[in-house]
């Protein structure tokens, strides 16, 4: 009969014992400590780092019985730094006694904990660049007011007031997965200021001042897969004033012309956020501000830096680093931060991927890093598909969007869908820069498509997946036989080259007939590199042998695009339950449904819907008005009196209705502001007519010339009697290729007029 136990006994073995800090202050911090072992040999091991300074005694006893050594007390730093020295020892017989009170104690020797050793750590990870003059654009300088201090901002800032309103889906532009192959640099940074910030000018327009000066971070594109796409000049986005992209396209162009060395890092968020806090306050408060915002100091104190020493990231992207650090006494208000550089080894260089000096990003010991970057070489993140518990084959991403936002219909064939309505295959929304939301998007250009293979697949026997592609008529069928792509699919993973970790190339496939091999995890001890791809479909090109083909043919409709697995002799595998031909083995397809949900497909195959379509939008100035009346004269100098109007006759369209929007606007003479015209979201004007001319053009709103010929940016306004205006005309189209809204498909035209508000008799 087993003997019971007390009701005494039973709660002291679920008491929390407390560590109590012998001559602890008040207003003194405690340290970070954990649970070490002392080995029959002298090896110090640490088994268990205490959160929150307390344990359960029943949790404490568990682990004291699984270790062989002296129990002992230390700070919580790598064990590899700690010495005998640094440890409080303990015998066993303490345990019974920490029961009974409920308190460990743990004597002064942790005083030395605090100062002698200094912990830093973080994260680092690849992220999608976002374009900076864009973003600032767009988050910071629609809050910005005209004037901040009585020092007038600068023509550039000044002339960015107006800009769009701030977008809260900017972070969606960002896909992060982490850097697991690198070494990280540890940069000690202590900036004195003494004894205060002197205010002799506009603080935040120095912070301003720093950001305009970054150049642009060019889009490189999913690694080893997708060519990059360079960067295009800006071109103006809905809003009221778009003549901030004039200097944005200028700042841009001067940065290429003299090769600027671009920012390793992306974009300091925080940063952006301070200088529209401290546009608001008084210059007092401002250097309040900056005090307490350590990371600021930087950019107004005198600095000096040392690297303190550098470690390796793991294989989730983290990284901590322990090292000797006595305080010094210092006469001036000082600010000890640190900063990192991130190199990475490629091909047979080391290659600085990130250097937050660069970028304004500094840190204090105790504060978690969380560094990203746009360049270097990723690791495949842990895959955001729900886990089912079951093997199985999904569509993953197109580009980098998930596939639960392709509108596909329910698959009710092997290869067909059910019934297609209208919006049936088109990405359901993104966001971009240009244009914001965009809804019910048409698919073009190159699409990758990345596929997810559960790693039981490979004990089961599926060796060799295929994708082919497939017409669809209006009821979701197939038009013909599924015809394979044949791109060839290389991955890259990591590998221990020489001493040094290096990506080298896996070729999978295809082979005449379209089988790859499937890249399972296990067939890449030290991970695959993050972003690649299962296979690519060229929706533009029916070249099927180029090195980036098609399919035979182009058309501008919806499509099929099925996947199938087979095992090593190229037999087709099926789930065991579906209908069809092939050998049934333990699995299911499976169709992402929503971010937390997918539903298995019962059919020998997966098959999902894509809308295709490749064709550019239309946008055309045909005359310029006065009060209504169409001129389609060459140059145009439209003299009137100041209440006269002023419109355009104009065409913006797309032929299949995936124009997102358009804008008309103006821009008055040399370097002076522009203002809106018009905007719209539906094709100008509707229905289309068969035949382009004058007399069907769209009108635009009208303008009076005493607007258009007024400066309001000054004080007082600035009127001119005349002037020149560039009118321009641009058509944002809604298409994408899972990575980004293809700008291609816009069309733009400009035209130039002069207006004269003299009113002559």
């Amino acid at each position: 009969m087993a003997e019971k136990k007390s009701r005494s006994e039973g709660k002291i073995s679920r008491r929390t014992l407390e560590f109590n800090f012998i001559g602890i202050k008040p207003d003194e911090k405690q340290p970070k400590i954990a649970l070490f072992v002392i080995g029959s040999k002298g090896i110090i091991k640490k088994f268990k780092s205490i959160e929150g300074n307390s344990i359960e005694a029943e949790e404490l006893s568990r682990l004291i019985a699984s270790q062989k050594g002296t129990f002992a007390i230390g700070p919580d730093i790598d064990e590899k730094l700690v010495t005998k020295e640094m440890l409080v020892t303990y015998r066993a017989s303490k345990f019974d006694e920490w029961k009974n009170s409920g308190i460990i104690e743990v004597i002064p020797k942790w005083r030395d904990w605090l100062f002698i050793y200094t912990c830093v750590h973080g994260s680092v990870r690849k992220c999608t660049p976002i374009w900076w003059p864009l973003v600032i654009t767009d988050k910071l300088f629609s809050k910005f007011e005209r004037s901040i201090t009585t020092r007038a901002l600068s023509k550039s800032i000044a002339a960015r007031v107006k800009g769009a309103a701030i977008n809260p889906e900017i972070s969606e532009l960002k896909t992060c997965a982490p850097i697991c192959n690198a070494v990280v640099e540890i940069y000690q940074k202590t900036c004195c200021c003494d004894p205060r910030i002197i205010i002799d000018e506009c603080i935040p327009c120095k912070i301003f001042e720093w950001l305009e000066e970054q150049p642009p971070i060019p889009d490189p594109g999913p690694i080893f897969d997708i060519p990059p796409k360079p960067e295009p000049i800006p071109k103006p986005g809905p809003g009221p004033d778009p003549a901030p992209f004039k200097l944005l396209s200028k700042s841009l162009k001067q940065t290429l012309a003299v090769g600027k060395e671009l920012p390793l890092g992306n974009i300091p968020e925080r940063l952006i956020s301070d200088a529209v806090v401290m546009s608001r306050l008084a210059p007092e408060k401002q250097l309040e501000y900056i005090d307490e915002h350590y990371y600021l100091k930087p950019l107004f104190c005198s600095c000096s830096s040392k690297k303190i020493g550098e470690t390796t990231v793991n294989e989730s992207g983290e990284f901590s680093f322990c090292f000797p650090n006595i305080p010094k006494i210092r006469l001036k208000i000082c600010t000890t931060t640190y900063y990192y550089k991130v190199k990475q080894f490629q091909v047979n260089k080391w290659v600085y991927i990130y250097d937050g000096s660069t970028v304004n990003e500094y840190f204090k010991a105790d504060e978690e890093a969380a560094i990203s970057t746009w360049k270097g070489q990723a690791c495949q993140p842990p895959s955001d598909v729900p886990d089912t518990g079951d093997d199985f084959v999904l569509l993953e991403y197109v580009g980098s969007t998930p596939s639960y936002k392709l509108q596909s219909p329910d698959q009710d064939s092997e290869y067909g869908v059910s019934s297609a309505d209208p919006t049936d295959g088109l990405l359901d929304s993104y966001y971009d820069g240009n244009t914001g939301t965009i809804t019910n998007a048409p698919w073009g250009q190159t699409l990758a498509l990345r596929l997810k293979f559960t790693e039981g697949l490979k004990v089961k026997g599926a060796k060799y997946y295929k994708v082919s592609i497939v017409e669809s008529d209006s009821d979701g069928n197939p038009i013909g036989t599924p015809v394979s792509l044949l791109g060839n699919v290389t991955w890259y993973k990591w590998e221990n080259v020489g001493g040094d970790i290096k990506p080298v190339p896996v070729h999978l496939g295809p082979d005449a007939d379209g089988f790859i091999e499937i890249p399972y995890e296990a067939d890449a001890p030290l991970g695959w590199l993050w972003l690649q791809y299962h296979q690519r479909w060229n929706t533009v090109s029916s070249d099927t042998t180029s090195s980036d083909p098609g399919i035979g043919f182009i058309s501008n409709g919806k499509y099929l695009v099925i996947v199938e697995i087979f095992d090593a002799a190229k037999n087709r595998l099926k789930p065991g339950a579906a209908p069809g031909a092939g050998t049934g083995i333990a699995f299911n397809y499976r169709k992402w449904e929503d971010f937390d949900n997918t539903e298995v497909v019962n059919f020998a195959a997966l098959t999902h819907m894509f809308h295709v379509n490749n064709v550019h939008c239309y946008a055309d100035i045909v005359d310029f008005r006065k009060n209504g009346i169409a001129s389609l004269e060459e140059c145009q100098y439209i003299v009137g009196c100041p209440a006269d109007t002023f419109s355009v006759g104009f065409y913006a369209f797309h032929e299949d209705e995936f124009m997102n929007n358009y804008i008309l606007w103006y821009h008055r003479g040399l370097s002076g502001n522009g203002g809106t015209i018009e905007t719209g979201t539906s094709n100008a004007p509707t229905p289309i007519p068969a035949v382009l001319n004058s007399t069907n053009a769209k009108e635009s709103n009208a303008l009076a010339f005493e607007d258009m010929l007024t400066d309001t940016s000054t004080t007082p306004d600035t009127v001119h009697i005349r002037c020149t205006f560039a009118i321009r005309l641009y058509a944002y189209a809604k298409h994408t290729n899972g990575s980004s809204r293809i700008e291609g498909y816009d069309s733009q035209d400009t035209a130039a007029v002069s207006l004269d508000q003299s009113c002559p008799k």
